[in-house]
């Protein structure tokens, strides 16, 4: 890591932790305010600097800079509880089971919660109220951007809501895990709104991040989440990962909890030590990709880092670029009405995908493209040695 990539995860650390961060001098303020705003922490970064001798602080320009994106933090907190509310209470009065997961829940347990950005509410329903579901929130205002069958995109006094009818997975473990995660045993309601047990919750948080690196990055945010659940709740590490065993998830779950002891000071017991050459490119990929990993690289990085045993060769980048005509009939169902309606146009779907492919996407996956057989191809290796370890391909 740079010193100002050091000096970033030191103001990071010292917010969830309680303490004071420890001045540096000579830093890069602009290389700081862009890793801030690279994974959407600007806010906690700004009040951290506050706490900094005078002297250690950003100066000018750069000061005010930071005190804006506070501000708009707060502003937009408020903004996004006032919605956040009127969607539970809209729910509630209309009899509809959901589930609140990720940022909407965690930010309660972070030291300051207005300072825990979230672009969007994650919402899980039962599949038998979706259309009910997307029918009263239309009625009530919200707008609907996107219908996919599954997955509800909507929108309400511009903040953002996704309402899924199925629990994100990871793999089929996963999947037959929280196929009911309205069930008791994973999840407590309050009225109508469920939340999931701290260590279910956990479990989730992981694999969610894991879903992130398998698709080019998890951003640092992500870590903090886990490490504030561990932070607030007695959640038993051995616990923990027996459950990841079982979900087919244990090194990979043991690869990041080591990443959030060394870079955030997690106070967990965990015998496990982690390959030190994959230690250094996990935390470059997570620090360097930003919230989602945007910028190691881009789809096509992605499809040849998956195809890649330990280096990249013309093998494994024309078995990426086929990858691109592989399409599931989830997919195709899911984003094409038509095919889920009538299963027998699947085909028809198929070429609807290529068509759309060329025609609408045509310069984005021409990059792709570029991407899969270009000679310049280190964020792939380096993502696909990170997968081999974690196991997650």
């Amino acid at each position: 890591m740079t010193k100002e990539q050091e000096f970033f995860i030191e103001l990071l650390s010292s917010h969830i932790n309680g303490y004071i961060p420890k001045p540096q001098e000579n830093i890069d303020w602009k290389e700081i305010f862009d890793l801030s705003n690279k994974h959407n922490v600007t806010a906690i970064v700004a009040t951290q600097i506050k706490l900094l001798p005078e002297s250690s602080r950003v100066q000018g320009k750069g000061k005010s800079y930071f005190n804006q994106f506070l501000g708009k933090t707060l502003q937009s907190y408020d903004e996004k509880i006032e919605a956040y509310n009127f969607f539970v209470k809209t729910l509630s009065e209309n009899g509809i089971k959901h589930l609140i997961v990720k940022g909407a829940v965690l930010r309660d347990i972070y030291p300051v919660k207005e300072l825990r950005t979230s672009g969007d509410t994650d919402v899980v329903i039962q599949k038998q109220d979706y259309e009910k579901c997307k029918e009263i929130l239309i009625a009530n205002g919200f707008t609907l951007s996107q219908d996919t069958g599954e997955e509800l995109d909507m929108y309400y006094n511009g903040q953002y809501f996704e309402i899924n009818n199925t629990f994100e997975y990871i793999n089929e473990e996963t999947k037959r895990f929280f196929e009911n995660p309205f069930d008791e045993k994973l999840s407590y309601c309050e009225g109508c709104t469920y939340y999931l047990y701290p260590i279910y919750h956990l479990v989730y948080v992981l694999y969610h991040i894991l879903k992130h690196i398998k698709n080019g990055g998890a951003g640092v945010r992500m870590l903090l989440d886990i490490c504030v659940l561990f932070k607030n709740y007695n959640i038993d590490v051995n616990e923990f990962l027996k459950i990841m065993t079982s979900l087919n998830l244990e090194k990979s779950s043991k690869t990041i909890i080591s990443i959030c002891k060394k870079l955030f000071m997690l106070n967990v017991e965990l015998d496990y030590t982690i390959n030190e050459d994959i230690e250094e490119k996990l935390i470059d990929t997570i620090i360097s990709g930003g919230v989602f990993g945007f910028s190691n690289g881009n789809l096509g990085v992605v499809r040849l880092a998956s195809t890649m045993s330990d280096k990249a060769t013309v093998f494994s980048s024309i078995k990426a670029f086929l990858g691109m005509f592989i399409i599931s009939k989830d997919y195709l169902m899911k984003f094409y009405p038509y095919a889920r309606r009538h299963r027998i146009l699947l085909p028809v779907a198929y070429f609807n995908r290529l068509f759309d492919a060329v025609f609408k996407r045509g310069k984005r996956n021409i990059g792709n493209i570029q991407s899969i057989f270009s000679k310049n191809n280190d964020n792939a290796v380096r993502l696909g040695e990170i997968l081999n370890e974690l196991e997650i391909k």
